[in-house]
C-alpha cells in the first residue's frame, strides 16, 4: 500500500484494463465526458482482501481507490489526435501546435480537479470548458503572431506579454469600451499588422492616458484579436 492516511482517496490511472476486470468494476461519473472513473465492486474487494490478507484499515484504503482508464493509449500523438477531433467538433480551427498547447493546459486542469474530493460538480470538465480552453489557446496564438509582427525586441515583447496578463484581471470593461468604437471593416487588406496596431494605439491611449505604452500595445493587440474572432 502507498503510504498516507487511511481515509485518503487515491486515483489509479491506467491506459488499459483487462476486460474481465473492467466488467466487474462499478462505474462512477468522473466529470469527463470522454471516460468514467471506476471503483472496485464488493466482489472484487472481497477477492483482493482475501488474496492479500488485508486488515481492516487496508480494506478501507482499497475501498477509497478509484480507477481512471484514459480514453487513449499512453501516447502523446494519439492524445493530440483526439483533442484535434474535439476541437473540430466544436468548430475551432486547429494546428498540431494549438492541440499540444491545449493538451498541456488540460492535463494541468485534470491534475488540479483530481484533488477535489466528493464534489462532482467542481470536478467536471464540460464541453463548455473545453470550448473556452481551445478558444483561449487560439486567441493566445493570434496575439503572439501579431506581437511578433511589430518589430519589437525580445525585452519589449516580454514586457507586453506581462501587461497582457493584467487585461483579464483589471481592464476587461475598458477593452469592451474600446472594441465598441472600432470598426474592423475600416482595415484594408494591404495594411500590415503593425499598421493596424499603430492605428489602434492612439484610440486605446485616449481612453486612459495614464496607461503605459506596453499596456496600450497589449490592449490594442487583444482588442484586434477579439474583433477578428467575432467577425
Amino acid at each position: 500500500m502507498v503510504p498516507g492516511y487511511d481515509e485518503d482517496y487515491r486515483k489509479i490511472i491506467v491506459s488499459n484494463l483487462n476486460l474481465g476486470t473492467q466488467s466487474k468494476l462499478k462505474t462512477k461519473n468522473s466529470g469527463l465526458s470522454v471516460s468514467p472513473n471506476y471503483t472496485w465492486s464488493e466482489e472484487q474487494i472481497d477477492q483482493i482482501s482475501t488474496k492479500l490478507s488485508l486488515n481492516k484499515k487496508q480494506v478501507q484504503r482499497l475501498s477509497n481507490q478509484e480507477i481512471f482508464k484514459t480514453p487513449f493509449p499512453d501516447v502523446m500523438s494519439t492524445a493530440i489526435v483526439m483533442l484535434k477531433g474535439k476541437m473540430v467538433e466544436l468548430g475551432l480551427s486547429i494546428t498540431d501546435e494549438s492541440a499540444t498547447a491545449a493538451l498541456g493546459i488540460l492535463t494541468l486542469e485534470i491534475d488540479t480537479k483530481s484533488e477535489i474530493i466528493n464534489n462532482e460538480r467542481d470536478k467536471q470538465i464540460t464541453g463548455t470548458y473545453l470550448k473556452k480552453l481551445f478558444e483561449s489557446v487560439k486567441h493566445n496564438k493570434l496575439f503572439e503572431e501579431i506581437l511578433n509582427d511589430l518589430g519589437l525586441n525580445i525585452i519589449q515583447k516580454n514586457r507586453v506579454q506581462k501587461e497582457k496578463v493584467k487585461i483579464t484581471q483589471m481592464y476587461v470593461s475598458l477593452r469592451c469600451e474600446i472594441e465598441e468604437k472600432i470598426d474592423i471593416s475600416c482595415f484594408s487588406d494591404d495594411m500590415k499588422n503593425k499598421d493596424i496596431i499603430d492605428y489602434l494605439l492612439p484610440i486605446v491611449s485616449s481612453y486612459k492616458p495614464s496607461l503605459n505604452k506596453d499596456l496600450c500595445i497589449a490592449l490594442s493587440i487583444d482588442c484586434l484579436c477579439n474583433l477578428m474572432e467575432k467577425s
